[in-house]
């Protein structure tokens, strides 16, 4: 029988700080903030729409999406503006997206394009097409899903704020954004890495916490090289584009996470 070798560019794959977190979050059970997805469905239009396009016969696609200008003067031209539809959606695993800016820059894109992708999910092109097209009938009224999915994540990112802060860490409001950067140097006392301890304190730190504490973040030094992973070392990040019963488990670890804090500081 012959033997099977794995391919030299997948070396060290299933060895990185990505897959190991993955595998302790499953381990623990934990309440998984660190995932950075929605863990709630897209609109319901958008999935049926999929359904509709992958069971039908003989439809017509169009493969052309309208330009748009972009605001700042001078920066159409030097600008490629990119969407998906896992993200404007939160449609997770869809894997369409698309690409807005001027020819003499699209023009390198479509090269690399057509030679590193060879068909997409059409069905998934469809729904994604309807869907603009509805939200941007929907602009700026109150049933817009853009407008109601940034509202409903205002108060996602509020709420998780005020729970870290309560527990002591020390987060940063997010301005656009469903992830959620915090300062956990203020642990080093309660959570202090062993004295051979050779890797970044937040890699260590969120070890801890998933198996101690069953929450899950992610360091923020695994997205920076070798030199630079101890200037971020104090930083972990939560993802709070979730659904809100995921949030409530996490409240509840985070309120008896600081309770015991603060028992502990009683004299």
């Amino acid at each position: 029988m012959a033997k099977r070798f794995q391919t030299r560019r997948l070396e060290g794959v299933d060895e990185n700080i990505w897959v190991e977190l993955v595998g302790l979050a499953d381990k623990y059970k934990t309440v998984n903030l660190g995932q950075g997805f929605p863990d709630f469905d897209p609109p319901c239009y958008i999935k049926e729409a999929f359904a509709k396009a992958i069971t039908e016969e003989h439809t017509l696609l169009n493969q052309y999406t309208r330009a748009f200008v972009t605001s700042l003067p001078g920066m159409w031209e030097r600008t490629i503006t990119i969407g998906s539809a896992g993200k404007t959606f939160s449609a997770t695993g869809w894997k369409v997206g698309w690409a807005l800016g001027p020819d003499h820059l699209l023009k390198h894109l479509r090269t690399l394009h057509q030679n590193s992708v060879y068909h997409c999910a059409t069905g998934a092109q469809e729904a994604v097409a309807q869907g603009l097209q509805k939200e941007l009938e929907r602009l700026g009224q109150s049933d817009c899903y853009f407008i109601q999915l940034r509202n409903e994540l205002q108060k996602k990112r509020d709420r998780l704020y005020r729970c870290l802060t309560e527990v002591g860490m020390k987060p940063v409001l997010s301005q656009g954004s469903y992830f959620m950067i915090a300062d956990i140097s203020h642990f080093k006392s309660e959570v202090p890495p062993p004295p051979d301890n050779t890797v970044p304190y937040d890699n260590y730190f969120v070890k801890w916490m998933m198996k101690n504490k069953r929450l899950a973040a992610i360091p923020v030094s695994a997205f920076y090289s070798a030199p630079h992973k101890k200037e971020f070392e104090n930083y972990i990040r939560f993802c709070f584009v979730k659904e809100d019963t995921t949030l409530d488990a996490a409240e509840k670890i985070l309120q008896k996470w600081s309770k015991k804090l603060n028992e502990q500081k009683e004299p």
